[in-house]
């Protein structure tokens, strides 16, 4: 599992807020999920199996869709900048 960071945020968090009869505590929790880098991965792994089919090795595809997914994180963070005046 990749780490969360600001650079790679969870891609579906979700926050629960438990504990709603009287006499106990409210409990708020963050359920963070894979990373956005994971998420990229995992659709740009779609796109190879459907384009090579069995002509590529899982080893490869994993690589590939990784390097997909690291490039459109570098390319968020390059947008995220603020541009100069």
């Amino acid at each position: 599992m990749t780490n969360h960071n600001q650079n790679n945020p969870p891609a579906f968090p979700i926050y629960v807020k438990a504990g709603h009869q009287q006499g106990f505590p409210t409990d708020e929790q963050t359920f963070l999920g894979m990373t956005l880098r994971d998420y990229f991965a995992n659709s740009a792994m779609k796109e190879y199996i459907v384009e090579k089919g069995f002509l590529i090795t899982s080893k490869e595809i994993a690589k590939r869709a990784y390097e997909v997914a690291d490039a459109m994180l570098k390319e968020r963070m390059k947008n995220d900048q603020p541009n100069p005046p």
